[in-house]
C-alpha cells in the first residue's frame, strides 16, 4: 500500500507540474530555466531555441501529463480497495504500468522533438 500511496501522490505533483508548463507554453510565457522542460544544450543555447523546442513538444508534455494523471486516478482506486484485494492489485498494477510506461515513453518523444526543433536553425 506504501507504494501505491507514494506512486499516486509522485504522479499527482508530475502531473500537475506538466500541466503548468504545457499552459505557460501555449501562453508563450515559459521562459528559459534550469528546473523545468527539457534541457538539453541545444534548447539552452537561445531563448529563441528554448521556445520553438518546448512549441514543438508541448502535445508530447501534456501526454506526459495525461499518462500521470490516469496512473493517479488508478492508483487512488487501488489504494480505495487495499491491497490485500484482488481488484486493489489489479488497479495499482494497471496505474503503475500505465504511469510508468506513459510518462517514460512521452518524455522520450518530448525530448527527441525538442532537440530537433531547437536544432533547425544551427
Amino acid at each position: 500500500m506504501t507504494l501505491a500511496l507514494l506512486a499516486c501522490v509522485g504522479f499527482s505533483i508530475g502531473a500537475t507540474a506538466c500541466a503548468l508548463v504545457f499552459v505557460l507554453i501555449r501562453l508563450g510565457r515559459f521562459p528559459l530555466n534550469p528546473w523545468f522542460g527539457v534541457s538539453t544544450d541545444a534548447t539552452r543555447s537561445s531563448a529563441e531555441a528554448w521556445q520553438r523546442a518546448h512549441v514543438a513538444a508541448a502535445g508530447w508534455i501534456l501526454g506526459v501529463a495525461m499518462a500521470a494523471t490516469a496512473s493517479a486516478l488508478l492508483l487512488g482506486i487501488a489504494l480505495s480497495w487495499g491491497r490485500e484485494s484482488s481488484p486493489g492489485f489489479v488497479w495499482e498494477t494497471a496505474g503503475l504500468i500505465i504511469g510508468v510506461g506513459g510518462v517514460v515513453a512521452c518524455s522520450f518523444r518530448a525530448f527527441i522533438v525538442a532537440n530537433r526543433a531547437a536544432l533547425l536553425d544551427e
